[in-house]
């Protein structure tokens, strides 16, 4: 067993899962929060057409 973070063998395999079950649920996290960059292009052209329309595009603010 690897005894990297403390001199009890117990102690240090708790706090070595406790860090893996971290980096697990930050890598998760992560995954879920990535953009989708490839959307279908009908909803596409439909978001492009909803700003072309907006206020915002016309440079006027609400």
């Amino acid at each position: 067993m690897l005894n990297l973070f403390s001199d009890s063998p117990l102690l240090a395999s708790c706090q070595a899962s406790l860090v893996l079950i971290f980096g697990v649920i930050m890598l998760l996290n992560a995954r879920r929060s990535r953009p989708n960059l490839q959307w279908h292009p009908e909803y596409r052209q439909l978001l492009t057409k909803a700003y072309d329309n907006s206020p915002y595009a016309k440079g006027n603010k609400l």
